[in-house]
């Protein structure tokens, strides 16, 4: 069973649309994704939290 309905792709120009947190920069066009990620800076892991690269397994 599929979690995604995919025949929204079967019409021709169909609009995806979502309402964006206002704290988020924008354009013309939606969410401006180069202003957010200065706005919020790059990620600084706690000293703590361990990563897994992709294909590890557990």
């Amino acid at each position: 069973m599929d979690l995604i309905d995919w025949s929204i792709l079967d019409r021709p120009n169909a609009d995806v649309s979502y309402d964006a947190p206002s704290a988020l920069p924008m354009n013309g066009r939606g969410v401006d994704t180069m202003a957010t990620f200065h706005k919020f800076g790059s990620y600084v892991a706690p000293a703590d939290e361990v990563r897994l690269p992709l294909g590890s397994l557990v």
